[in-house]
């Protein structure tokens, strides 16, 4: 009885991976042909249809350093694997966590690079505005501190000549 309940647990799961080749397997072997610079074998990992595609010219300013795939998370034949990847865009190091989408075609997991890279930039973007907003906010806070400053030594040199005045009119 335990043998045929993994052999059938091992068959649910080769049948919902499609055939071995599950979303994470292939988002693997994607981002490890893009980290080596081998696009033609990281474009045969992509899904037909979109509108992205991946060519030496696009990709001559980024370099993927490293990657990492989380947990994949699985709806028919959409998915999302969740994907953390660090590396140099034009001079602009980046650290980003995002999904790579995943879509199931003729029975393959494949890529939806349009999709990946939609997730990809949003997540750069969140990452830039969180700086940016964090920049902003401590340069506002400079820019406060020195205004609240300004306005204590004019203060201070009002009320000093105020005194100066009225010392002055009651001799």
């Amino acid at each position: 009885m335990r043998k045929s309940l993994t052999a059938l647990v091992t068959v649910g799961l080769f049948a919902a991976c499609g055939g071995g080749n599950g979303p994470a397997v292939v988002a693997e072997a994607f981002w490890e042909a893009s980290r080596t610079g081998d696009y033609e074998l990281a474009q045969s990992y992509v899904a037909e249809g979109g509108n992205a595609s991946i060519s030496e010219e696009a990709a001559q300013n980024q370099q993927i350093r490293e990657f990492t795939l989380g947990e994949s998370h699985v709806e028919g034949d959409s998915a999302a694997v969740e994907t953390s990847l660090s590396g140099d865009f034009g001079e602009n190091p980046v650290d980003v966590e995002f999904n790579t989408v995943m879509v199931r075609q003729e029975g393959e997991w494949k890529v939806d690079l349009d999709g990946t890279a939609n997730e990809m930039m949003k997540a750069i973007l969140g990452v830039s505005m969180n700086d940016f907003a964090e920049q902003m906010g401590e340069a506002m806070g400079e820019a406060m501190k020195g205004m609240a400053e300004g306005m204590a030594e004019g203060m201070k040199e009002g009320m000093k000549a105020a005194a100066d005045s009225m010392e002055q009119q009651q001799r």
